[in-house]
Parts: C-alpha cells; sequence; structure tokens
C-alpha cells in the first residue's frame, strides 16, 4: 500500500494504492477503512456516488486506486499533521497496513473535511469526484 499526494499546494487530496503480490484475485469489496488519527475519531467516510455498480477485482499483480480528501485547503481550516496513518482493506478488521506520508513534513487532515472514494482499477484525480 502507498500513498502519493495529489494537485499542487494547497495539497488537500491523496491517491491511496494497493497492489494485489498474492497469487490468487482479490476481491476489494468496499472502500478503505482509513484512521488518519486516533480511533476515537472514527474512520474516513466514503462519498457514495464513487462506488462501483460491482465489487472490484483485483487479478495477482494489478492495482486498486482510491481518491481521499484530507482536508479543503482553506487557511482558516482547523487541521492536524499525521506523518503516518492505518488503512484497513475489509470492515471486519482484515487486511491492515500502516502507511507513511508521502511528504517528509506530513499530511495536514481535516476531520470534519476528509472523505475517501471507493476503489477502482483507474488511477483518477479525487478532486474532480469529492
Amino acid at each position: 500500500m502507498t500513498a502519493e499526494r495529489q494537485d499542487g499546494p494547497p495539497y488537500t487530496h491523496l491517491t491511496l494504492s494497493a497492489k494485489n503480490t498474492s497469487g490468487a484475485g482479490c476481491e476489494m469489496k468496499e472502500y478503505p477503512h482509513i484512521h488518519f488519527l486516533d480511533n476515537a475519531r472514527g474512520i474516513v467516510p466514503p462519498v457514495a456516488k464513487s462506488k462501483p455498480q460491482a465489487p472490484v477485482i483485483l487479478e495477482p499483480g494489478q492495482s486498486a486506486y482510491v481518491a481521499v480528501r484530507m482536508s479543503e485547503g482553506g487557511r482558516k481550516e482547523s487541521t492536524e499533521t499525521v506523518k503516518e496513518f492505518t488503512v484497513t482493506l475489509k470492515a471486519n478488521g482484515g487486511g491492515m497496513a500502516v502507511v507513511k506520508s508521502p511528504a517528509p513534513e506530513g499530511l495536514s487532515v481535516n476531520p470534519q473535511k476528509w472523505a475517501t472514494g471507493y476503489w477502482t482499477t483507474e488511477l483518477r484525480n479525487g478532486a474532480d469526484d469529492f
């Protein structure tokens, strides 16, 4: 699992990539369960309009992508900095990974504005989706 920032400053979105490194197909049933901050703040909620018609199936070696909004990039916006975060692939807690920030200074996140898309097989620009 890797993360990359999208667009230019202010960085408001990132793209998560998950690669199937197993020898079998893998079903990505929903959206990633992302915890930017402590568990008490909950997971980053999904954007319903990004849900695909059918679950994404990754064959061995294929990757899935998801766009994540971290903040709106406003100067007066209340954000917190994270240098790493957790992503769980299944709602029941399976397939958890710790993902490091793609920026050495960390990522600015706003719990009131963050959102995630659902897994797709196409790399899309999250700023265009939500």
